[in-house]
């Protein structure tokens, strides 16, 4: 049999100096070999030369900035807020996006993907799609939530975010399974999304033996230096919990 990954993915780097520090720790010392960046951030230049210089693999957090509300019809997506988004300008904001991370990095994204996993509406992933086609990048996320009904409630904080995701991640399963026949490579869902930002330790250990029956999982962090994330990715209890279960920490470029 061949090996079983979890995909530990720092999202938003280049969002703040803590933030950045926090993951820069995390792939240092602990289990992230791949962080998205944000090519418009306020430290985006400083983190993009960190990842350049850093054996890791790099993505593109594609941002989608809502448009003014009067648009056309055709074409559109629509949040579950009523922000709206018009495909034709997010193609041309995210290869402007797609350009400037080739002017920072110097090369070209290992993997695509959006911020607040927006590429679950149709506009969006159309233009998402219209850019990895451009760029040749085969490698974007799938946003089917695999452990939230593992994780224990939070409270209010992020009640509509999780009472949204189960429809979250039947749309992203449907996306997903055409993706992969058009030739687009991902894992086969998320951790992290429903839940964001706060995978302690303890909840991994909960978490991991519960993704058994899986192969290849994405574990979306924002590691904050001053988080509980950060110090649970970089436990040095981790790795052997992970292998205790038969995982590796994968790195985005060899999905």
């Amino acid at each position: 049999m061949g090996e079983r990954h979890l995909y530990f993915t720092a999202d938003d780097l280049g969002g703040s100096p803590e933030l950045d520090r926090g993951i820069a720790r995390t792939v240092e010392r602990g289990v992230v070999r791949s962080v998205s960046l944000l090519v418009d951030g306020p430290t985006s230049v400083s983190a993009a030369r960190w990842a350049a210089d850093t054996d890791v693999a790099v993505g593109l957090h594609l941002v989608a900035a809502p448009a003014p509300p009067l648009v056309a019809a055709r074409g559109i997506a629509v949040s579950a807020l009523g922000a709206v988004w018009h495909a034709r300008t997010l193609t041309s904001a995210f290869t402007a996006q797609l350009d400037r991370f080739l002017a920072l990095v110097g090369r070209a994204p290992d993997f695509l993907n959006c911020h607040q996993h927006l590429h679950i509406l149709p506009g969006v992933l159309d233009a998402l799609v219209a850019l990895a086609t451009q760029s040749g990048v085969k490698r974007l996320r799938s946003s089917v939530e695999l452990g939230a009904l593992e994780l224990p409630r939070l409270g209010q904080k992020g009640s509509v975010r999780r009472a949204l995701w189960p429809v979250v991640s039947r749309v992203a399963a449907r996306q997903s399974e055409r993706l992969r026949q058009r030739g687009f490579r991902m894992p086969e869902g998320i951790v992290g999304g429903r839940d964001s930002g706060v995978l302690s330790l303890g909840r991994l250990d909960v978490l991991v033996p519960a993704l058994a029956g899986h192969r290849a999982v994405e574990v979306v962090v924002h590691p904050r230096f001053d988080s509980i994330e950060r110090l649970a990715l970089c436990a040095p209890v981790l790795p052997e919990l992970l292998d205790a279960h038969g995982f590796t920490p994968g790195d985005w470029r060899d999905v």
